[in-house]
C-alpha cells in the first residue's frame, strides 16, 4: 500500500478533529469509545463478523453512506511501531481498508476500531466484541 495513499498523524490531533462538535474534552481513543458506550440504543450486532472480510465489515457499518472529505482512522496498528491515526480522503477508504491486511499483517477490523470525518460529523465505530455504531452528531 502507499504511503501516498495515507499520512499519519497523532491519535491527539486527529481526535481534535471531533472534540469541537461533540462539545466534550476527548483525550484518547479509549475515551471517544467510552463516550459513545453509554449509548446503547445507537449500537448494532454485526452477525458471524469473525467471518467475514474487512471490506464486506466496513460496507455492513457503513451502510450505503458514501464519506467525503478527510477521513481518520484509528485500530490496532494505529498504536504500532510509534503510529498513529490514518489519514486519507475519503475516496481512498475501501483502498486503505481492501489492503489493511497485507500492508500491516492483521485485520483491520481485529479489535475497536473508529472511522472519523470532522467534514460531515460522523463516526462509525466498531467495537471489538462484534458491534458497531454509527454516529453523526
Amino acid at each position: 500500500m502507499s504511503k501516498s495513499l495515507f499520512s499519519i498523524v497523532s491519535i491527539s490531533e486527529a481526535l481534535k478533529t471531533v472534540t469541537p462538535w461533540l462539545n466534550s474534552n476527548i483525550n484518547s481513543a479509549s475515551e471517544l469509545i467510552k463516550y459513545f458506550e453509554q449509548r446503547k440504543k445507537d449500537w448494532f450486532a454485526l452477525p458471524d463478523w469473525e467471518d467475514l472480510g474487512d471490506l464486506d465489515i466496513y460496507e455492513r457499518i457503513a451502510n450505503n453512506i458514501v464519506p467525503n472529505g478527510k477521513i481518520y482512522i484509528i485500530c490496532e496498528s494505529s498504536y504500532k511501531d510509534n503510529s498513529g491515526s490514518y489519514l486519507m480522503n475519503a475516496t481512498d477508504i475501501k483502498t486503505f481498508i481492501n489492503n489493511h491486511l497485507c500492508h500491516f499483517k492483521e485485520c483491520l477490523f481485529n479489535g475497536d476500531v473508529l472511522i472519523f470525518g470532522a467534514e460531515q460529523h460522523l463516526i462509525w465505530l466498531f467495537h471489538h466484541e462484534g458491534l458497531y455504531g454509527r454516529f453523526y452528531e
